[in-house]
Order: structure tokens, then sequence, then C-alpha cells
């Protein structure tokens, strides 16, 4: 279990809290700016705000799918420490060799990111599971709600959706007592009214154009989807505030709109928004609507006041900015991540993992196997027409190249070592140190064997010389 824990710490220290680390930074600094342009129109803010959210999950996939978020290996000094390969190895039995094996040690950091994974995982499924439960709910409101009778709030609808370019057939139903405004669906949105409005025809035409608003924007879809990233994210505070705002902004700016086609007037909507602010029920979120909870009425008049003579903003330049935004803040983000486990697998594999290259032995290119290596020509012999001093100078010969090249190595793991204890004192690259070890001890027991292999040989043939 602590392995898997450690295992997971590492994974999500690099692909995960580095990247949201970044992104925390950015997004932060985002909301600030956002907060403090008072005459950021809301539509503006809408959409800036989506483009923050869904940057943090974005960054995240880019980071673990693309080589924009493979990172790059820590450059370690090379200043000198106490200690190196050898000594590690002798006073630490690594796994592989003939002494006993001694489990590695728990890295606490890496213990703490893994549970901090761990619960952050746990606390996602359950705030994932209401999702479809929350729409489940919406669904049986549809199902239960009546058809609106009424030929002429019909004929309304059709007028209204025209107008504003939805091309979607939407659904009109009449909801139960105590019921507000909201629209809902995917492929055939459902507008529910209350039962009162089809008797007022002004209030019942402000409340259309509001719902066909969101319906054109699909703001629905975009609920959803940010209802998802916020239950992702639950235990982020800036996410749930990130999602708070584009809630409240997305009212604001669809108020906007439905004062900029002429067909309310900003004194009776006001009114309208007052009587159904009250009755917000508690699935209310995923769906888009003309009420809103009570805190939220004043903020959304006085944006009213403030922008009701101004412009529109551009849906296209709003659009390539959130875009841009999205882009270079996920980017950002996915620039850090950095998967410790592939990095440091490319860093084993770029050398053979117990030897590699010796020079002038073997095949042409100066390449041995590891099998080859650790046999050592054990069929030659007196045997054939070459002589014991003529087979012993050649295995001499082997093992004095062999000798030679695991010294080497021998070196270079110390030099690595030596980079891979400092980022152990860290809390950093413990699974590459205790391969450095391993690697490390291999090579020191095979240039052991080696060495008294090669004093043997010559023992022999010093002996075979005196003999002669």
């Amino acid at each position: 279990m602590m392995d898997g824990l450690m295992a997971l710490g590492r994974f999500a220290a690099g692909a995960v809290w580095a990247p949201m680390g970044v992104w925390t930074v950015a997004a932060g600094v985002g909301v600030v700016v956002l907060r403090r342009q008072r005459g950021v129109h809301p539509l503006v803010r809408y959409r800036l705000g989506q483009a923050l959210l869904f940057a943090l999950p974005l960054a995240l996939l880019v980071g673990w799918g693309t080589p924009v978020g493979q990172g790059v290996e820590p450059v370690l000094s090379p200043a000198p420490v106490q200690g190196s390969a050898r000594d590690a190895v002798a006073e630490h039995p690594v796994i592989g060799s003939p002494r006993a094996s001694v489990a590695p040690g728990v890295d606490l950091p890496v213990v703490f990111s893994g549970l901090a994974a761990a619960g952050a995982l746990l606390l996602a499924a359950f705030h994932l599971v209401g999702i479809p439960l929350r729409l489940r709910a919406l669904g049986r409101i549809g199902a239960s709600a009546r058809p609106v009778a009424d030929p002429a709030s019909h004929e309304m609808l059709e007028r209204l959706r025209r107008r504003l370019g939805v091309r979607r057939p939407v659904a009109l139903v009449q909801g139960g007592d105590g019921s507000v405004p909201m629209t809902f669906g995917w492929r055939r949105p459902v507008i529910v009214i209350p039962a009162a409005l089809v008797d007022r025809p002004d209030e019942l035409r402000m409340t259309l154009v509001h719902e066909l608003i969101h319906v054109a924007r699909h703001d629905f879809a975009w609920a959803v989807a940010e209802s998802s990233v916020r239950a992702l994210f639950a235990f982020h505070p800036l996410v749930r505030l990130l999602t708070r705002d584009v809630e409240r902004h997305r009212e604001a700016s669809c108020d906007l709109e439905v004062l900029a086609t002429r067909e309310a007037r900003a004194g009776e909507y006001a009114g309208l928004l007052f009587t159904l602010g009250a009755r917000v029920p508690p699935h209310y979120g995923l769906a888009a609507g003309l009420a809103t909870p009570v805190s939220h009425l004043r903020e959304r008049i006085e944006t009213m006041k403030n922008f009701e003579n101004r412009a529109s903003s551009s849906g296209l330049g709003t659009g390539l900015a959130a875009a841009a935004l999205l882009a270079g803040t996920a980017l950002l983000g996915a620039c850090f991540s950095f998967n410790e486990s592939v990095v440091e697998g490319e860093a084993v594999e770029a050398e053979p993992v117990v030897v590699g290259q010796v020079a002038g032995v073997g095949t042409v290119d100066g390449s041995m196997s590891l099998d080859r290596l650790i046999s050592v020509d054990q069929s030659v012999s007196v045997a054939g027409t070459a002589s014991l001093s003529q087979a012993t100078e050649r295995a001499l010969a082997r093992l004095d190249a062999q000798i030679g090249y695991l010294s080497a190595e021998i070196d270079q793991i110390d030099a690595r070592f030596q980079a891979a204890q400092e980022a152990r004192a860290r809390g950093e690259a413990t699974e590459l140190t205790r391969r450095l070890m391993t690697r490390a001890g291999l090579l020191h027991d095979l240039y052991e064997e080696r060495v008294r292999e090669y004093e043997l040989l010559k023992l022999e043939l010093v002996g075979a010389s005196t003999s002669r």
C-alpha cells in the first residue's frame, strides 16, 4: 500500500500539483484584474472567466498527453558531496546483489502528495455523482410538466425564436406551483414557465426572450461543463470562486441582451426579477434561467443600469480573447508538468541497464551483451591447437578490457549518484537514486569478479611459463 501511495504521490507531484500551482497563480491574477476593471462588459467577464476555469483541466491534459508536459530533467549541481556510489552500495545493500536487500526509505513529502491526491480523488468522485442526479431531477421536471395549451404563447415563442436566430425546436411546458422559469436540454431544449405567466403576456414575453438567449448561447451545456470542472477540483477554492463568478456574469450578460432586443423595459424587467428571485429551487444549479437568488438581485440590477445604454461587446472579439486566454493559461500550466516516471525511465534507458560498450571487444562496433560479459567466454580452455599460454593470454586481454570498462562505468555512476544524493536530500528523485544504487552494486560485483579471474589467470600463466 505504501508503494502504491508513493507512486501516486510522485505522479501527482509532477503531473498535477506543479501545473495546478502555476494555473492558480495565473488564474488568480486574472480574477483580480477582472474584478478591478469595473468597465468590462459582463459578457466579456463571462467568457474570460470560462476560459480561466477550463484552462485548468486542459493544462493537465496537455501536460499528460503531449511532449509539452514532459518537463525538463533537472540539472543537478556537480559539486562534490560526501560519499560515492561505491560507499552507498557498501552501506546500503541493493536489490539484485548477493547481499541482503533492504526496503527503500519512505519519502514523507511524496507520501503527503499521495495522500492529498487520494483525498482529492475521493472528493471529486463524491461531487461528480451529484451531477447525473441533478440532471435526472431536471429530466423528471420536464417529464412531469404539462405542455402549455395556450396557442398565443406558442405563437409568441415561435416569433421570438426566429428573431433571435434559434434554429433548434424548443418545447414550452408549464411547471407546478412555486416553479420558476428555466431552460435545459441538449438536442431539444425545454423552457419551463410558471402557470401564472400564461395569463400575463408582457412578463411571458420577457421571460421567453431571456430563456431563448440561453438556448442560443448553449448556456445549459456550458453550465454542465462548469459543474463538472468544479466537481473534479472541488478541493480548490479558486475553482469554486470562478464558477460562482461565471454563473453571475452569465445571467447579467443575458439580462443586457434581453434589454438590447427592445422586447423588455428595464423597470418592468427588474420587477419581474424581484418577483421570481425568492423561489429558486435547490436543483436549479444546472439549469439556465431568469430567476436568481435574492442575494444577487442587487448586483444584476446595478449591472443593467451601468451597461444599459452601452454598446454590447463584440461576440467575435470576445471569443478570440477567451480562446487566447484559454490557450495561454493552459500551455503555461502544461509547461510545468513533469512526469517523473517518464523522465526517469528515459534517463535509465539512455544507457544499458548494467553494461554498455566495450571498445574493441565482441562485435564490430564494440558492443557486448550482458550475458556475454558475465560469461567471460568460459569455453576458453587448453583444448584444441592453441596452447595453454595463448588461451590464457586471450582471456587476460578480454578481462583487462572488461575491467577497464567496468571501472569507467563505476566512475560514471559515482558522478550521477552524487547528483542524485543532492536531489534525494531535497525530496526528489528517490526512485532514480534506488536504481543507481542497484546498478552500482551490480557493476561493483562484476568488477571484483573480473579482477579475481584476471589475477587467477595471470598466476596460471606465470605457473605455465615456470614449468616450461
